[in-house]
């Protein structure tokens, strides 16, 4: 089986299809799959760099044919495997911004029309409750932290004062 194409042919599905609760569950099983699949891939990828250091720092204080060849070998197993990872953690990410936008949470999937930001549920639609409406920052604000405290206090010394009237 080509995991290349399984990622992608899943991706599409996942885009062409309505979202429903058993989408929803099934494109979270498969993101759980591929959770663990790149924690196994991790750990190769550093089994695979660290060998291959340790074998260029050893061929560096006692160079040799077999370490040099060695260290050639590792060298083609890690470039692989490097690749492989990276194309693991890029779907992740696709995957995770894929189900925020279909459900509708998150900076990725809040509409214009609310302008709120929520949090992801269960899968099964939107929360019940309102999400309370957050605006951004502005660019002051955000570069500034003495700034966002001191509004964080205006507004909620503004908010208790209106609450006193």
């Amino acid at each position: 089986m080509n995991v290349t194409r399984f990622l992608r042919d899943h991706e599409d599905f996942v885009r062409v299809h309505p979202w429903t609760p058993a989408l929803a569950r099934y494109h979270r099983e498969q993101l759980d799959f591929l959770h663990r699949e790149r924690v196994v891939h991790l750990g190769v990828t550093l089994t695979f760099g660290t060998l291959f250091l340790g074998t260029v720092l050893f061929l560096q204080l006692s160079p040799s044919l077999p370490a040099l060849l060695l260290a050639l070998l590792l060298l083609v197993l890690l470039v692989p495997y490097l690749v492989h990872y990276y194309r693991l953690e890029n779907t992740a990410q696709r995957w995770h911004l894929l189900l925020l936008s279909r459900e509708g949470f998150g900076p990725y999937g809040a509409s214009a029309e609310e302008g709120t930001v929520g949090a992801a549920g269960d899968g099964a639609g939107p929360p019940t409750a309102a999400a309370p409406s957050v605006s951004p920052p502005s660019t002051a604000e955000s570069r500034d932290p003495s700034t966002r405290e001191s509004s964080a206090a205006t507004s909620s010394n503004n908010s208790s004062a209106s609450g006193s009237s």
